[in-house]
């Protein structure tokens, strides 16, 4: 009797993982069968919004698996495919690619309003502290205010204007700082971010960057700073492409 019983309770176990992982496979086949009908009906012009044409993809990861590392050469390509404004999907997320420069003078500029909020990847959230910045802030009355102050403050005719004499010189100086490195090894980026830098802060302040006795390699440790910045915001995870896997980033 008793192995008659561990032998029933073992078929019926058996049974029952073979239901669920039927239940599922059938899960996943539904969900898949509405991404595509959704796509189809989307790309045909039957749902809304209509989509520009683009490449198919694969179910569930778009078309991440065949991106080249050289976006440019591949957009490029997709361009004289399917035209200068085209769709793809990379995981589950929609991109529009707008490869033209009318197009982009559209986007940015006569329809500026509705393309203005923004949709920032999990790195560009942590180094804006939440899309707190002019870059990746939604379009509100914030991100308006810090744009008047970037502009009055920095770009400004004004500004450029009264900061001419002191960006020529600050130029000729680096020139000539490389010309009598002649023979030695210069880092070509940390002498153009020096020269940025001053010219920043002069803009910004109204006078250069000075190095002093208490912080002698300030600009170092700033640009040092400001590449982890970018290293940062520049990265990927799996939320980007498919948010159901944040917890996995």
């Amino acid at each position: 009797m008793a192995a008659n019983s561990h032998s029933s309770l073992g078929e019926e176990a058996s049974a029952n993982k073979h239901e669920v992982a039927l239940a599922v496979l059938v899960g996943l086949l539904v969900m898949l069968t509405i991404s595509w009908y959704k796509r189809s009906n989307w790309s045909t012009g039957k749902g809304t919004p209509p989509l520009p044409p683009g490449p198919k993809g694969l179910p569930i990861v778009g078309y991440l698996p065949f991106l080249s590392p050289n976006l440019h050469h591949e957009f490029a390509k997709m361009a004289n495919q399917y035209g200068p404004i085209f769709k793809l999907y990379l995981g589950s997320k929609l991109h529009i690619v707008v490869n033209s420069a009318d197009l982009a003078k559209v986007v940015t500029g006569e329809q500026d309003e509705s393309f203005a909020n923004r949709d920032p990847h999990i790195a560009g959230l942590t180094a804006s502290y939440g899309a707190n910045d002019v870059a990746w802030q939604n379009n509100n009355a914030n991100r308006r205010n810090l744009r008047k102050v970037l502009v009055h403050e920095v770009l400004s005719n004004k500004n450029f204007e009264a900061s001419h004499a002191y960006r020529r010189s600050e130029v000729r100086n680096t020139i000539k700082y490389v010309h009598d490195m002649i023979g030695t090894a210069v880092d070509i980026n940390e002498v153009s971010f020096s020269t940025v830098l001053n010219i920043l802060t002069h803009i910004v302040w109204g006078k250069g960057f000075v190095e002093g006795a208490k912080y002698p390699d300030l600009a170092a440790d700033i640009r040092k700073v400001v590449l982890a910045i970018v290293e940062t915001a520049e990265g990927l995870n799996l939320s980007d492409f498919f948010p159901m896997l944040a917890r996995f980033d």
